[in-house]
């Protein structure tokens, strides 16, 4: 398996498990907030725009040609977060 390129701190780590638990298929929809956050739809979960592009460099998932699109966790994210994060549980 490809190791990011990137070191993936807290908050990518906490986007990944979120993306992995909730993303069956369809993705998640983030609505952009001040301060260059992103808010989970339908909850308070806020993330910095710099967190999803520490995760889509290096592939692990796909936030989609516009702002209205669902961001999904591709399979190597899927897997990563298997094999690496849920390890350290």
């Amino acid at each position: 398996m490809n190791l990011p390129k990137t070191t993936l701190g807290p908050c990518a780590r906490r986007l990944l498990a979120v993306l992995a638990e909730y993303d069956h298929g369809q993705g998640l929809h983030f609505d952009q907030r001040p301060s260059d956050r992103w808010c989970l739809r339908g909850s308070g979960y806020l993330v910095r725009a710099a967190t999803f592009h520490a995760l889509s460099i290096d592939e692990l998932i796909d936030v989609g040609d516009r702002n209205e699109d669902p961001v999904t966790i591709t399979e190597l994210g899927r897997a990563y977060h298997a094999a690496v994060l849920e390890g350290r549980r």
